[in-house]
Formats: C-alpha cells, sequence, structure tokens
C-alpha cells in the first residue's frame, strides 16, 4: 500500500500541473518526466538521453525518479533512450514536443515471466475530454496488449483536476522473451494533428 501511495502521489502531482501557456508565454519548454519501477519504486539514477536529430539532450533521474530537459525546439520529433540501473537500456522514437507548452512524460520498467499479465494503471479524467491511447503495442511476439478499463476513484483523483478522476487500466501479456517498449499517448480524440502533451512508455523484459 505504501508503494502505491506513492506511486499515485508521484502522478498526481504532475497531473496537478496548471494548462500549457501560450508559445509567447513559455520561452524554455521543458520536458519533464518520472521513471519508476513496475512495483513503483521510484527509478533514480536512470540515464536519460533525448535526441531530435541534430542536438543531444542527457540528464538523469532524482531520488524520486524526476527527471527535467530543456531545449527541445517546440514541434519537433525526438527519440528517448531511458537506462536505468541493471535493466537493459531502450530506445523509443516518434515522440513530438507540442508546439505550445511543456511535455510530460511517464515511464515504468520492470521484468515479467512469460505467460503473465501486466496492468499499466495510469491517471485519466474522462471529464476533461482527454483519454489515453495506445500510439505504440511495441514488438508483440514479445508484449501482446490484452485489454483497456476505466478505474473511477475519487480518493485518487489528482488536484486541479475538474469533474471525476480515476485511472485507465492498460494490461499486456508477456509473449516472448526480450524487451520492448509500449507507447501511450494523453489526448482529445476529436484533436486530430495535435500531438500529445503527455505520455506513458512501458518498457518490460520478458524472461
Amino acid at each position: 500500500m505504501r508503494i502505491l501511495f506513492a506511486l499515485v502521489c508521484t502522478f498526481a502531482i504532475f497531473f496537478s500541473l496548471p494548462a500549457p501557456l501560450p508559445a509567447l508565454e513559455t520561452q524554455n519548454p521543458l520536458l519533464e518526466g518520472v521513471v519508476l519501477t513496475i512495483d513503483g519504486v521510484p527509478s533514480s539514477g536512470t540515464q536519460i538521453t533525448a535526441w531530435d536529430g541534430r542536438t543531444r539532450f542527457q540528464t538523469a533521474t532524482d531520488k524520486g525518479g524526476e527527471f527535467t530537459i530543456q531545449g527541445i525546439t517546440p514541434g519537433s520529433i525526438f527519440a528517448l533512450r531511458l537506462s536505468p540501473k541493471d535493466f537493459p537500456s531502450t530506445r523509443i522514437d516518434g515522440f513530438r514536443f507540442p508546439e505550445q507548452g511543456n511535455l510530460f512524460i511517464s515511464a515504468e520498467n520492470g521484468n515479467l515471466s512469460k505467460g503473465k499479465n501486466y496492468t499499466s494503471k495510469i491517471p485519466s479524467n474522462p471529464a476533461t475530454g482527454y483519454s489515453w491511447s495506445l500510439l505504440d503495442p511495441g514488438n508483440e511476439a514479445v508484449i501482446i496488449f490484452r485489454e483497456n478499463a476505466t478505474e473511477q476513484q475519487k480518493e485518487i483523483q489528482p488536484r486541479g483536476l475538474a469533474g471525476k478522476g480515476g485511472r485507465e487500466l492498460w494490461t499486456f501479456e508477456a509473449a516472448g522473451k526480450g524487451v520492448t517498449a509500449a507507447v501511450l499517448g494523453y489526448r482529445r480524440s476529436w484533436e486530430t494533428g495535435v500531438s500529445p502533451h503527455r505520455y506513458h512508455i512501458l518498457v518490460l523484459n520478458v524472461r
């Protein structure tokens, strides 16, 4: 319970951030994020590398698993490499920095035995019109997406969100040995051509 409470609080802090500022007011947009294990433990000391084709940005997570990168050009496409301690390094391509405001990326990583399921529980607030969608299912020879459900829980509603908050539950099955990453984006379904202001990455090492 203590680990679950810490995980919920970590996500709640970031989901309570104010709405993105217009471009003129956001002079130095930030890539902010948090990396946890699938047990909910902050992944401190994880090396983070972002690459936009021209510049390489590097940092590491702090004791709370949090990191910040400044300088990525709004609207640019970039790749992200996560290198946690004692866990395979993984590169994920195809992120897009929003034209306006900051970007937040949360990530989970961990080991899973073949044949087992893992459910990623991500804070969500459908009352705002936003929901999570699966942008990249990862290597389906390694993990297979099984189902998505919504869980309404008033007690975990992040501060600053209107309406009834809760979590989306995304379940994946470990199909075969290997390492892969699934990527989800948080956005309004009717907004075409708009990049997410939040991503969630699930990196699983199936053994």
